[in-house]
């Protein structure tokens, strides 16, 4: 692993100036993620989760970007992501860096907390997945209602097969 890390970060400039992420292993769930490779479009739309746990933030771009904001609570890894992927591409790391409880507060909110997360995002940085503000919403609501409606469904099943 930290050969990988390493050979990963080689010929990419001060490592004081860089970011970036690998894997996560989902504890309970026996699955490894890393939105690898990174796509902004996709972080902007909720399709790509950056682990905040797997990630890593060199000294100079944190004092240029500046901290978490907390006003954006339990999102505020992810608006911290965001700010550096404005910055400079992500490297990325193709093993596991870490193992992620599932079982905590950031899986289990609702869908409205989550793509209103993301709406708040993209107005604070006037960035948005489909460009403009309107259809980037819209899109981002219906990913919200699309997320409430498989979540009823399971539910729904889930009752039915006991």
């Amino acid at each position: 692993m930290v050969a990988q890390a390493v050979e990963a970060l080689s010929g990419k400039g001060p490592v004081s100036e860089l970011w970036g992420f690998g894997m996560d292993r989902l504890v309970g769930l026996d699955r490894v993620r890393g939105p690898i490779p990174f796509s902004l479009r996709k972080f902007l739309a909720g399709k790509q989760v950056v682990p905040h746990q797997a990630s890593f933030f060199g000294s100079s771009l944190v004092a240029k970007i500046g901290g978490y904001d907390l006003d954006f609570g339990i999102a505020a890894d992810q608006e911290f992501i965001l700010r550096a992927a404005l910055v400079c591409e992500p490297v990325t790391i193709r093993c596991v860096l870490c193992e992620f409880d599932t079982t905590g507060v950031g899986s289990h909110r609702e869908p409205s907390a989550v793509f209103g997360d993301l709406r708040r995002m993209g107005d604070l940085h006037r960035r948005y997945p489909f460009g403009g503000r309107r259809i980037s919403h819209a899109y981002l609501r219906g990913r919200e209602f699309y997320a409430y409606n498989s979540r009823f469904w399971e539910n729904v099943f889930t009752r039915m097969s006991k």
